[in-house]
């Protein structure tokens, strides 16, 4: 990938666990709703990027920082290639869903983090202090080892300690919720129904004044549409609400 004359993505796929992704752009590209089926970090290596989830509120970012990709939001990008070299650079790592439950489920406390009440006010993009740098760069090299040519296919019988692994990408969980920057990667996942997302969201911070428009917009939702799907589950917004407080 690192010699690829234009846009490209190479990736290699840890089933149930992670993908590694390098994407290098040589012009400018822009994405417009944007909606990742897992939460991802990615690491800017080369250019610039900006985001945003409403059009007020772009965030820009620089080599060196992380943008904590949210799933099931959609988030408007704009990635810029280095006024010298010509190239934008990003590692992407990003996280199965079903370890993001497993992380959740290991530590009962993160399910109080302070999740953003609104995807406007979510802050998406973070400066990693140097322990998260160095838990995710080893999670990186155990998935692609620096000395050895990247695989092409998912797993090979020489891939990574999948026990290890998992430990490891936890370790960079942790980190970042010890710096209060996980939540947007602990946010619903997307590819569940919106009640199961619904459900998620109350356990992430049960006690907080959650109000309709504010969980319709972190769904990707309005909220006449969230009091249909609900409708057609039989319940309602209060009444999810108050089964999980009780929970």
């Amino acid at each position: 990938a690192g010699q690829a004359s234009g846009n490209d993505l190479a990736r290699i796929d840890i089933v149930g666990l992670s993908r590694l992704g390098k994407l290098i752009f040589r012009r400018i590209e822009t994405i417009q709703d944007y909606v990742s089926d897992c939460p991802a970090i990615a690491l800017l290596i080369e250019g610039r990027k900006s985001v945003s989830v409403e059009p007020a509120m772009r965030q820009d970012m620089a080599p060196g920082q992380l943008l904590l990709v949210p799933s099931g939001i959609p988030l408007s990008v704009v990635n810029v290639p280095d006024a010298h070299t010509g190239r934008y650079c990003a590692l992407v790592l990003e996280f199965d869903p079903d370890l993001i439950q497993r992380f959740i489920a290991a530590y009962p406390e993160i399910r109080d983090i302070a999740a953003a009440p609104q995807t406007g006010g979510t802050v998406l993009i973070a400066t990693p202090d140097n322990a998260v740098m160095a838990s995710m760069l080893g999670a990186m090299e155990m998935i692609c080892p620096a000395k050895s040519p990247a695989p092409s296919a998912p797993e090979t019988r020489h891939g990574p300690d999948r026990v290890l692994l998992r430990h490891r990408l936890m370790e960079v969980l942790l980190l970042l919720h010890q710096n209060r920057q996980a939540s947007p990667l602990l946010l619903p996942i997307a590819h569940a129904d919106m009640l199961e997302r619904l459900r998620g969201l109350f356990r992430l911070a049960p006690a907080r004044a959650w109000t309709k428009p504010d969980v319709a917009a972190i769904l990707g939702t309005s909220p006449s549409g969230l009091d249909r799907q609900l409708r057609q589950n039989e319940t309602n917004f209060r009444e999810v609400l108050e089964t999980e407080r009780m929970a």
